[in-house]
Parts: C-alpha cells; sequence; structure tokens
C-alpha cells in the first residue's frame, strides 16, 4: 500500500454486483504483509513516470512494479472440537513453500476540457505466478485422546493468472452550483491455469484400533477465463439551496468460463484417468441492473440524508457436462438513513441506519465437486434465501479547544435476517459434510468510547479508551443448533510527552477480557484475559545521534482447552545519525525483536471449536541503513 501510495497509484475502480461469480485462483495481493505466514524472501522494483502539461490540462501517470516474494513456513494448529457427543481434538503440523511473483502496470491519462469537463482512462494490467508446495499430517482425538483418524497429505500447484481492467470515466459539471454527471465504463478480463498434484493417506481407527486406509492419488487442472463490462450514471442536482437529489444507475454483465478436472494415474503411470464425481465445466453468464435515490438536506445545524437502492441480478449456469441450464434470480436492497445534528461549535451528534442484502454466492448454491480434504466434504444449497443485514449507528463527538479536551463516543448494532450458516455433520470417523443454510438470530454489536486532554510541545497528552463487542452466532452440529455468545472488553490508557530534538516517550497499558459460551458444551470454560501494552521513545545523545525503542508486550492468561499459552514481547531498537547538507543523509543501525521472541499466533473462539494457530515470523535480525533524499525544488536558486 505504502508503494502504491508513493508511485501515485489509485485504488479507483469501480465495484460490480458480479465480482463474486467468477470461479478463480486469483484475488487479493499476497504480496502485502497483513497475513505473511512463514519467512519471506522477498524482492521489489518499480518505476514511476508522471507529466502534466498545457496549464494541467493534461495528466499522465504509469507505473510498472515486479514482486517476488518466497515464503518458508513451519505450523501448527491446535483445536478443541465442541459436539453435542463430548469434546474432541483436532491437531495439525504443516510444512509449506511458496513462491508468487508478479509483473503490474499501471497507466492513467486525464484531460481536462474545460473547467466543468474532464475525461479519465485508466488501466491495469497484471501477470501472476504463484508456486506452492508442502506437506501436512494431522490428528482427530477423542475425549480421551485416542485416534479417530489421521491424514498424512503432499501437495504442490502451479498457477499462472493475466487479468487487465480498464475504466473510462466521463465528469461534467454545469454553471449550476452543485449540479454533476458522471459516467463510467468499465471493461475487464481475467485468465486462469493451474496445475497440482494431490496425495493424501487417510488411517481410520476404531477405540484407538487401526481399522483400515484410505488413499488419495490425483492431480487436478484448471483453466478459467472471464469478461466482464459494466457501465454507471451519476446525476446530482440542488433544489434548493438546501436540499440535493442524487440519481444513479448501473448495468454490469459478466461471462465466465471454468473447466475443472481431476485426473489419476493409468497403467502406465501418468495421471491421464478422468474421474467425473470431482470435474465441473461450465459457463456462466451473469447480469444486474442496479439504481439508487437518495434525498440530502444541508442546514446549519441539522444535515440528514435517507434514499434506497435496488438491483436484480440474473445468473444463468450452463453445465458443460450433463448439459443443464439453471437460472437464478436475486432483488437486493440497500435502503438507508441518516441524521446529524450539530449542537453547538466542536459537538456533534449523528445517528444512521443502513439496510443491505446478501445474496448467496455461486458456490453457496452449486460449489464444485472436490475431494482435495476427504474428511472435510462442502456442498451446496440451491435453495438459499437472500439474507439482510440491518445496521443502526450512533455517534457523539465533542472537542474543546482551549482546554484542548475530547470526547468520542460511538455504538453500532447488526441483526441479520436470513444469515447464511452452516449445517454440519460429523460421523464416528471423524469425516464433517457441510452446507450453507438461512437462520434468523445472529446479530452483533460494538460500543466504544474516548477522552483525551492536552497535546503539543511540552505538554502531557493523555487519554483513556474503551472498546468492547460482542454478538451471537447460529449454526448446526449433528442435527442440533448451537448457539454461541461472545464478548471482549479492552481498556487502554495512553500517556504521551515531547520535547522536540531532546526526547519524547508514549506508554499504553491495556487490559482486556474475553467471554464465550456455547450452547453444546455448558460447562466448557473458554474465558481469558489479556493484558501488556506498548512503549515508545527517543532520546537525542551528544554527537547528533538519536537513540529509539519500542516495546509491546501481548500477554494472555492460559485456557483449559490448551496446555500451552503463548505470550509475545517484542522489543525494538535503533541508533541513527543524520549528516550532510541541510542533514539530507542519514545512517542508521537497528535491532528488531532484541528478545527472538516474535511468534506467529492467532486465536479464534467460535461456537463449535476453539484453535490455536502458531506458524514462523521474522524474529531477531539486525539491520544497518543508509538514507539521502535527493531534491531539486522548481524555482530554486542555481549553483
Amino acid at each position: 500500500m505504502e508503494e502504491k501510495q508513493k508511485l501515485g497509484i489509485e485504488n479507483d475502480f469501480e465495484y460490480d454486483e458480479l465480482s463474486g461469480y467468477y470461479f478463480s485462483f486469483g484475488g487479493g495481493d499476497e504480496f502485502n504483509d497483513y497475513n505473511l505466514r512463514g519467512l519471506p524472501d522477498a524482492y521489489t522494483a518499480g518505476a514511476l513516470f508522471t507529466d502534466k502539461w498545457n496549464s494541467d490540462k493534461h495528466n499522465v501517470n504509469t507505473s510498472y512494479r515486479f514482486n517476488r516474494l518466497g515464503t518458508t513456513d513451519k505450523g501448527s494448529t491446535l483445536t478443541q472440537n465442541i459436539l453435542p457427543s463430548g469434546i474432541t481434538y483436532s491437531n495439525n503440523i504443516s510444512n509449506k513453500t511458496g513462491l508468487s511473483q508478479q509483473h503490474a502496470f499501471n497507466g492513467k491519462y486525464e484531460w481536462k476540457a474545460d473547467s466543468l469537463t474532464s475525461f479519465k482512462i485508466a488501466t491495469v494490467i497484471t501477470y501472476r505466478t504463484n508456486a506452492v508446495a508442502g506437506n501436512s499430517s494431522s490428528e482427530y482425538l477423542d475425549a480421551g485422546k485416542q485416534f479417530i483418524n489421521q491424514s498424512f497429505r503432499d501437495y504442490n500447484s502451479d498457477t499462472r493468472r493475466v487479468q487487465s481492467d480498464n475504466q473510462f470515466t466521463y465528469r461534467q459539471m454545469f454553471t449550476k452550483k452543485n449540479r454533476l454527471l458522471l459516467g463510467v465504463v468499465r471493461f475487464g478480463t481475467a485468465a486462469d491455469d493451474q496445475s497440482g498434484i494431490n496425495n493424501t493417506r487417510i488411517n481410520y481407527y476404531q477405540s484407538g484400533v487401526f481399522n483400515y486406509a484410505d488413499t488419495i492419488d490425483q492431480e487436478k487442472t484448471f483453466t478459467g477465463n472471464s469478461r466482464t463490462f459494466g457501465t454507471k450514471l451519476t446525476f446530482s442536482e440542488p433544489l434548493s439551496a438546501a436540499w440535493f437529489a442524487v440519481l444513479e444507475y448501473a448495468y454490469n454483465k459478466n461471462h465466465s468460463n471454468s473447466n475443472r478436472n481431476t485426473f489419476e494415474k493409468g497403467l502406465n503411470g501418468k495421471y491421464e484417468v478422468p474421474i467425473v464425481d470431482f470435474s465441473d465445466n461450465f459457463g456462466l453468464d451473469a447480469f444486474s441492473h442496479s439504481g439508487t435515490g437518495t434525498l440530502r438536506y444541508a442546514g446549519k445545524k441539522i444535515k440528514f440524508a435517507f434514499g434506497t437502492g435496488v438491483s436484480a441480478v440474473k445468473l444463468v449456469l450452463n453445465d458443460l457436462d450433463t448439459h443443464i441450464i439453471t437460472d437464478y434470480h436475486f432483488l437486493k436492497l440497500t435502503p438507508q438513513a441518516q441524521f446529524n445534528f450539530t449542537l453547538k461549535q466542536q459537538t456533534n451528534l449523528s445517528v444512521s441506519y443502513r439496510g443491505t442484502t446478501r445474496q448467496p454466492t455461486l458456490n453457496q448454491l452449486q460449489p464444485l465437486r472436490d475431494n482435495t480434504d476427504p474428511l472435510n466434504i462442502y456442498r451446496g444449497n440451491p435453495d438459499l434465501k437472500v439474507g439482510f443485514n440491518h445496521g443502526f449507528n450512533i455517534n457523539f463527538n465533542q472537542y474543546k479547544v482551549l482546554s484542548q479536551t475530547g470526547i468520542y463516543i460511538g455504538s453500532g448494532f447488526n441483526l441479520q435476517d436470513n444469515a447464511i450458516t452452516q449445517f454440519n455433520t460429523i460421523d464416528d470417523q471423524g469425516k464433517r459434510t457441510y452446507f450453507p443454510v438461512n437462520v434468523n438470530g445472529n446479530l452483533s454489536w460494538y460500543l466504544y468510547g474516548n477522552w483525551n486532554k492536552g497535546g503539543g510541545e511540552n505538554k502531557l497528552d493523555y487519554s483513556i479508551e474503551l472498546n468492547s463487542r460482542g454478538g451471537r452466532n447460529i449454526n448446526f452440529v449433528n442435527g442440533l443448533k448451537s448457539i454461541n455468545y461472545f464478548t471482549s472488553v479492552l481498556a487502554t490508557f495512553s500517556i504521551e510527552y515531547e520535547q522536540v530534538d531532546k526526547y519524547s516517550f508514549e506508554l499504553y497499558p491495556m487490559i482486556g477480557y474475553n467471554w464465550s459460551s456455547s450452547s453444546l458444551g455448558t460447562s466448557i470454560n473458554n474465558n481469558y484475559l489479556t493484558y501488556g501494552g506498548q512503549f515508545s521513545g527517543y532520546m537525542m545523545l551528544p554527537g547528533k545521534l538519536e537513540i529509539s525503542t519500542n516495546i509491546n508486550a501481548d500477554l494472555r492468561q492460559r485456557i483449559d482447552a490448551f496446555a500451552q499459552n503463548t505470550n509475545l514481547v517484542i522489543w525494538n531498537a535503533g541508533l541513527t545519525r543524520k549528516f550532510g547538507k541541510d542533514k539530507a543523509g542519514k545512517i542508521g543501525l537497528y535491532v528488531n525483536d532484541i528478545l527472538d521472541d516474535n511468534k506467529g499466533f492467532t486465536r479464534t473462539i467460535n461456537s463449535n471449536f476453539i484453535t490455536d494457530e502458531r506458524y514462523l515470523r521474522v524474529s531477531r535480525y539486525f539491520l544497518l541503513k543508509l538514507e539521502w533524499s535527493f531534491t531539486k525544488m522548481p524555482g530554486a536558486e542555481k549553483k
């Protein structure tokens, strides 16, 4: 994200209603580090050209970026399963290596024909490859820790994707203030190609004694392509000095083909014998028409808006194997209203409501038949209904300039009708079959508050913040309804102080608590305390040296589900010195994770399972860094 910002790359492509109806292995940007698992081996390079001319009427921005990311990961996942018959345990150990490479080209040209009219063309072309290889072993245990099954899997896959997104935007303003016409046309293509080997052996046990084994040795291939066309018109009209009307219409169309086939070995040892039960070949045409109407009022103290959107989606699925054509029709509604009241200067109260529809995805209606994991079999449900979410929010904020005191309070509540959840069936051998169903009663809420005071040079800045969230989730396990209630509370206190070019410090202690209960296991205690916080600061030393440090402590109470616990204390430090004219140069020595304690860890608690995931992360390392800023300001004195 930071690289894109430095290159001036804008992610301003229009969203379309059909983006979820093309099966592919693409999507997402695995080159960011938000969800990085394992130790990275990364390279990146980029270039940018931008220019404006003719009094800035013409603007061009082009960039190229190359990414190469290799990862090596060793991880484990420990799970306690809460079933109607009692507790079971799942343990998994995995080793995985991956290599992803990407070439991305971005181009944008903008022409301001006059003060009221502008045109913009933007394009993104991406070529991406991904290679993954690994193995895993898992065990499924009963309440007495005896084997129910064991699984051993080796796999590899190679993926290639070519994608192009293109957008043309026309903006027309008028001599009448705030009247606006905006038109967008979008065309995109994607092509995927993948092949991979799956070799799995599963041992099944009876009362802890080996019973029989099952094996899978297959090659899976996938080729697919997609073409998307869309257009959108937006018109804004001022009805008076305070009233505005906004009308919008959009049309999107997607045509795609997907060919997934599974092969097993023939007599010659090659993967050439097709397995019809786990092969899918189909074409899909998807269409959507959507419109939105909104009325806005902007007064001196009161502002409000209300309106609704509606869209009709049609899917035509052609199963090329059975020659069966299936039509799906969905209606999507998005009513919304917002009210804002300025009680006095720097004091505001706002209330809003937004209704959104969640239509089932194609995979939920008719999924691909897949036996990659024979212990977890997923199937679709063509009778799914469209879900609807009611979202309510209220916010209050106040800031007093003279005392430099601010108060921020907010709360939200979401209630879902016909939410899409899962119906799970787990047999005595540990095999899980699941499919989506509709359910009523799912809800979520949040509450936050912040009070802060002070700030500025040579002044303390301190604040108190409270965050809480919770809700209720419902699914089904072996025919029984599983209701999970969850609540978390986190309280933090912060204090900051800075003397510019001398020293500063920031201290953020925190404490929290997590509650979770399941209707299937009322006697199980999975509540736990979290505590810790952060400290950071710097100090100027003689000789133009600057020393800095930061510590992040993430500590938690052990729960009954697992014998081990994971606490993290990450301590980083650096020593830097600026040099040269105007301090354009900077050299620094940094130490990351001095205590060598940076372990990847994620905890998930759901209505019928508790999971602790552990994985590799970059831990202690030393870094020597040299920076030099080259600048040339227009109009500067020539030397």
